[in-house]
């Protein structure tokens, strides 16, 4: 009696690792085989790409104004500004006063749940502080510091 247990219990557990392997489509489909939704030459290529991790970028506000004063990064870099100077600064979204020309900033969400989305540090920075944003969104982004609006900057994100 215990032979037929383990035999049964054998069988229904190869049938459990077929379903398995038949509902997952594990080598199962070929390149080009109805219902496929890639080939597997495509999936190996995805696979031995890298993927970059985003970086981070530092800009450092010295009485000077922004050093760098224009940056290149890839979207989801992050941004980190921090203030070595002798005032506070503001970094925030060109253009002086809205700080409207990254998509989705104003200065008017400061005060709104939307505050850490935008690019708008929406308060003065002391000095030895920073504060970090990330891009997301591609293009060409002038940025200034709220509180000294000539001290500005371009972020290019590709």
């Amino acid at each position: 009696m215990n032979s037929r247990v383990f035999v049964i219990v054998g069988i229904i557990g190869i049938l459990i690792l077929v379903g398995i392997v038949l509902l997952s489509g594990e080598g199962t489909r070929q390149e080009g085989s109805p219902g496929s939704n890639e080939s597997i030459s495509s999936v190996e290529q995805q696979r031995e790409l890298p993927k970059e991790e985003p970086s981070e970028h530092l800009v450092l506000s010295t009485d000077a104004g922004f050093s760098p004063q224009d940056l290149s990064i890839k979207a989801g870099d992050r941004v980190v500004f921090q203030n070595k100077s002798s005032r506070s600064i503001w970094p925030a979204s060109d253009i002086h006063p809205s700080h409207t020309l990254y998509p989705g900033s104003a200065i008017q969400k400061c005060a709104t749940q939307e505050v850490g989305e935008i690019f708008d540090a929406c308060k003065p920075i002391p000095f030895g502080q920073e504060w970090p944003f990330r891009f997301d969104i591609k293009g060409e982004w002038g940025y200034h510091d709220h509180r000294n609006p000539d001290k500005g900057g371009t972020i290019v994100v590709e």
